[in-house]
Order: C-alpha cells, then structure tokens, then sequence
C-alpha cells in the first residue's frame, strides 16, 4: 500500500492523508466508478477490501476512507456567454413604459380639456393593460439578463487562468483519504513537536512548512511498514468534487 497526503498550499498549512494501493504497471486495470454507486458498493465489485485506519502509536489512529478510481473534468470550466445583453430587457422596459405612461397622459390632457373627470374606455383600458405587461416583461428580462452577465464576470474572476483550460482526467488507481485533516495530536504522535498557533489536540495541524509535511511522511512510512507521499492535485481534486463537475463546491 502507498500512502499518500495532501497538503494546501496556503499561509497556515494542513494536511489530509490518503492511502494508494500499489499495484504493478502489469496488473489488470480497475473499473472506473460509474458516478452513481456508492463506495461500499464499488468496493464490493471490485474485491477491494475496507479501509483500515493507520495506527500512529498510543491510541491514536489515522481514520481512512476509500476512494474509487475514476474519470473526471479537472480544473475550471470556461465560463459561458450569456447570449443576450441586459439592453434588450431595457429597450422593451423603456418603449412599453413610456407607451402606458404616454396613454395616460393622454387621457388626462383630454379630461382636462374638457373639464371632466379622466375616463378609460374597455379599449383604452386594454391597451393599457397590454403596455404594462410588456413594460414588466422588459423588467424580469432585464432583471434575469443582468443576473447572468453578474454570474459570468464572477466566474471569469474567480477562474485564474492556471485553472484552465478544463481536461478530462482519468485516475486508474483507487486510494484512500484521510477521513479528516491530520490533527495536532496525530502530527504530535508522529513529529514529537507541534508548532500550531492554535492549539488543540483533535484541531488541524498548522503553521508547517511543505518540508515538514515530507518529513511527516517520511516517519509515517517508517512508524507504519507504509509507502508514504503527498497526493497530487488531480487525487485531491476528485476526491474534493464527489461527482460532481460545477464551478463551486456548492
């Protein structure tokens, strides 16, 4: 078995865990996940056996779960176009409300020219009518245009540009992941240290450098009989998305 850890490259740095097994280049491919079963399930088609959590010493363990071999679209879809721009909604607003209120002034001016009361006929009134519900139809279509171009530009900001262009990748080799990030406790057991500003023993491990992360690896290996190494980003990735193939994780 080779076991694998992820670690973000942020400011304050925490680790998951995940276990890989190592097959020969020679041995039969495994099935892809097929999107819908669950991993019990996949486990069970493939004779994959549960994962195991890894024993760091003195009770403390190291929770796994398995994740399946599979195909999926990494990194960040090109946003698309909205097809329409926000003036059609506006042009309709503005002629069918000028029209209603064209109408009105109308039949004031008529009223007071002849020193009555305003009055509508059914078909001054129809008319109306139609004007203002084309004068909202212009509003909603506005409305509903702006929201998407709003929605297109966040997602042309929020994609920088090493996140493109979007590929299909094909993870031929099931692993398991570390149920949750390395705790303080666990990165104690194993390093004998902990650096972490905020400290608490089932807290994520923090304030640890891309060498520590190596090093924890390293005596994970020894203290287990493990192949120990930080996963890759396509690992990461599918594990993160689940099945799923949005721009956000929500």
């Amino acid at each position: 078995m080779t076991i694998a850890l992820r670690l973000p490259l942020l400011a304050i740095v925490c680790f998951a865990v995940s276990v890989l097994s190592a097959e020969p280049q020679t041995a039969k491919p495994f099935p892809l996940w097929d999107g819908h079963e669950s991993t019990e399930q996949y486990a069970k088609r493939t004779n994959l056996p549960p994962p195991k959590a890894l024993d760091l010493g003195n009770g403390v363990n190291l929770e796994l779960v398995l994740v399946p071999a599979g195909k999926f679209i990494m990194s960040t879809p090109e946003p698309v176009e909205p097809q329409e721009d926000v003036f059609t909604g506006q042009m309709i607003l503005v002629l069918a409300g000028a029209a209603a209120i064209g109408l009105v002034g109308i039949i004031v001016i008529r009223s007071i020219h002849k020193r009555r009361r305003p009055q509508f006929s059914l078909r001054w009134l129809l008319v109306f009518v139609i004007m203002l519900g084309f004068a909202m139809l212009g509003a909603f279509r506005w409305w509903d245009m702006a929201k998407a171009w709003r929605h297109y530009e966040a997602a042309r900001h929020y994609c920088s540009s090493d996140e493109r262009p979007a590929h299909e990748v094909t993870l031929t080799t099931p692993f398991c992941l570390g149920k949750h990030e390395v705790t303080q406790e666990q990165y104690q057991q194993v390093m004998g240290a902990n650096r972490s500003q905020f400290k608490g023993a089932s807290l994520p491990v923090e304030t640890v450098s891309w060498s520590d992360a190596q090093e924890f690896c390293k005596k994970v290996s020894e203290k287990t009989g493990q192949t120990v190494r930080l996963a890759t980003e396509a690992e990461w990735e599918f594990a993160c998305r689940a099945g799923t193939a949005t721009t956000r994780s929500c």
